[in-house]
């Protein structure tokens, strides 16, 4: 088994070493919009992380995850394809898309190995030693292009892209994606930052929260979720795990290794003894219907674990206007989308 890459020194590789080996995360968009600085991809909901090569090794990592013993052929793949000080930014997934992403979630979490996983890249932080987060996304792409052609492989793709809004929203929907990913092609990578240079658009509404505590009912279990705001955690909903979902056993053993006497919210909340309390480090992924004025979600779901997440991850999304035509004018049918509106 490899020996594991040691995050912290891998950062010196990235441009802002004091942000460490972070993502960089999306705004969210009000609506679909056509604009010629702009790329549009599909939303991937599997795990996301970085794959490395330095040192002589290869790492599927994020700032608190290592997946690399669980995914051996990717591994493998890595150490042939990308050149030597390397940090490609993607998603997992399976390479038999009929499988439900939970189960690879699930797995990863779990500590489980996971055959016939594929990793789609879509930016690169750094190739053969050059740093490129201050460069264009247009020549960041270009860049990761060139390296996979050089040698053959199945299971590290480059994540497509269209110039087109519309287009994308149809190939997207198409393939069962939940919504695109705008990316403005002027931008430069910004880790650990949320920037409206990337813009998340889609109909179906989703959130990552982190777990402060848990009702036993049962059969059932239910989850006190909150997300970060400012220095503190703010909690915004519960949703039951029913004793059918396969996540339940695994999420019960890890919330008890994760017990601690008091909330870890600030000012402390009146409670009652039904509710356990645990140290905020696990993430899960939730389904619903909206953001209220109050920072409540409506008709929030669970929607399966949200494997190498951290709590930072977890914030309420700032909603962006749709960015102004560039290049040539914006064209919306009347059956493109409105998406999420400033309340929401």
């Amino acid at each position: 088994m490899s020996r594991k890459i040691d995050l912290d020194q891998l950062s010196l590789f990235v441009e802002d070493a004091r942000s460490g080996l972070r993502p960089m995360w999306p705004d969210t968009g009000d609506r679909l919009f056509e604009s010629s600085d702009f790329a549009f991809e599909p939303i991937l909901d599997g795990p996301r992380c970085f794959a490395l090569v330095a040192l002589g090794q290869a790492a599927l990592a994020t700032p608190v995850a290592d997946f690399t013993s669980q995914l051996p052929e990717l591994e493998r793949e890595l150490l042939t394809r990308l050149p030597e000080a390397s940090v490609i930014d993607g998603f997992l997934g399976w390479a038999d898309q009929e499988r439900p992403i939970r189960e690879l979630h699930l797995a990863l979490s779990a500590g489980e190995p996971a055959n016939g996983v594929i990793f789609s890249a879509f930016d690169t932080l750094m190739l053969a030693g050059r740093r490129l987060t201050r460069h264009r996304l247009s020549s960041r792409r270009r860049a990761l292009a060139r390296a996979l052609r050089r040698t053959p492989g199945e299971l590290i793709r480059q994540v497509p892209f269209w110039p087109d809004g519309e287009a994308a929203w149809a190939e997207a929907r198409q393939a069962s994606a939940r919504g695109l990913v705008a990316r403005r092609l002027s931008s430069h990578y910004l880790p650990g930052r949320r920037s409206p240079d990337w813009i998340e658009l889609s109909e179906e509404r989703a959130a990552k929260l982190v777990v402060i505590g848990w009702i036993d009912l049962g059969a059932d279990l239910e989850l006190l979720l909150a997300f970060e705001e400012g220095a503190h955690l703010r909690i915004c909903c519960s949703v039951p795990v029913p004793d059918s979902a396969p996540e339940q056993a695994w999420l019960r053993s890890r919330l008890e290794g994760l017990r601690q006497l008091l909330p870890a919210l600030h000012p402390v909340p009146l409670y009652g003894p039904e509710i356990h309390w645990v140290r905020p480090e696990l993430v899960v992924a939730v389904r619903h219907e909206g953001w209220t004025p109050a920072g409540g979600l409506r008709f929030a779901s669970f929607a399966g674990c949200a494997a190498g997440s951290e709590p930072r991850d977890c914030v309420r999304p700032v909603v962006v206007a749709a960015p102004a035509p560039a290049g040539r004018p914006r064209v919306r049918s009347p059956g493109q989308p409105e998406l999420l509106g400033p309340g929401n």
